[in-house]
């Protein structure tokens, strides 16, 4: 059987130069005008990846108590966010600044569409993460009487911060995303935070080895080490927790509680570590630079503590990117 005409011609002219034919580069690409258009809407490929991309902050609709907007004593930061941020990272603090002219701001602030997605990317996978530690809530939460008021993924747009082009942030960064220098901020990220979640974190070794859960080995009733708490540190308890390398600012208070949680509740924090912190850190260091653990807002009455944290750092565009976590205690 003899080719068809179309593939023999394809055949012969494979393999010859042709003057016409050029070789194609990236920037004859991105510079051609009949494809800026769409390399410039690139943004759709964003609203594919995250149907809420201009959705505004707002109160939590699942909070377990009454979200006082008006309370200046508790969650100071992320209130100040209401009606104020825009998934994409876009944080304004206009006043009388409508939610509509709000979104077209945040749309028309995205310069680097490709960026954004990359964003998004992992702004996805901790919101993967963030539903992993719902799932195990007893774990992370360390208390029985406790609960999330916050707990989501969050985005901050380079611009939000106070230098776009940092390779660090810190208070000053926050300053300026929530519009006030009132904050609470304190970089060792021990009040403020779940204390399961805050427990198996802050033990974490590089390679992956929680000290937290090897602890549990040989750990048994002692209730005098449960009942350990608000008073100094015993020399029992300073000499166990100095054999079992864990650390005493992580601790503080809630030592004996964390003792109970190791003596009895070994078989929880084992697969809440293993499946969501172990995973969630390396996800982090892994993506992720100057990745730090930072109270926002704590208030402690003595009747209940609120507080609330941001687990993240910054991506390789800019964006601060993490985790958004606020709780109460009673």
């Amino acid at each position: 059987m003899s080719s068809s005409p179309s593939k023999t011609k394809r055949a012969a002219t494979a393999g010859t130069d042709s003057p016409s034919k050029r070789p194609c580069s990236a920037a004859s690409v991105l510079t051609n005008p009949a494809l800026a258009g769409s390399i410039a809407d690139f943004s759709a490929n964003c609203l594919t990846l995250c149907p809420e991309l201009y959705d505004v902050f707002e109160v939590p609709g699942d909070q377990p108590f009454a979200f006082d907007e008006d309370d200046d004593e508790y969650l100071k930061g992320y209130k100040r966010l209401i009606g104020k941020h825009v998934v994409n990272g876009y944080v304004d603090h206009e006043d009388d600044l409508s939610k509509d002219d709000l979104v077209s701001r945040a749309k028309a602030s995205v310069a680097d569409p490709h960026a954004l997605y990359r964003a998004l990317e992992i702004r996805q996978k901790l919101g993967e993460f963030a539903a992993l530690v719902k799932t195990h809530h007893d774990a992370a939460a360390g208390l029985d009487q406790f609960d999330f008021i916050v707990l989501r993924p969050i985005l901050f747009a380079p611009e939000s911060r106070e230098d776009s082009s940092a390779t660090t942030w810190g208070r000053e960064d926050f300053e300026k995303i929530y519009g006030t220098d009132d904050i609470d901020f304190h970089d060792t990220g021990v009040a403020g935070m779940p204390l399961g979640l805050l427990w198996h974190y802050r033990h974490m070794e590089d390679g992956g080895e929680c000290k937290f859960c090897a602890a549990a080995e040989g750990t048994e009733e002692n209730e005098t080490m449960e009942n350990e708490g608000e008073d100094e540190w015993s020399e029992a308890w300073t000499n166990w927790a100095s054999e079992k390398g864990l650390d005493r600012d992580t601790l503080g208070k809630y030592r004996g509680t964390a003792y109970r949680a190791l003596a009895y509740q070994s078989d929880t924090h084992g697969p809440f570590c293993t499946n969501v912190v172990r995973p969630l850190k390396a996800y982090l260091d892994n993506h992720l630079t100057d990745v730090k653990l930072v109270t926002t807002d704590f208030l402690d009455t003595g009747d209940e503590t609120i507080g609330s944290v941001f687990l993240g750092g910054l991506t390789p565009d800019g964006y601060l990117a993490g985790l958004a976590i606020a709780f109460f205690e009673c």
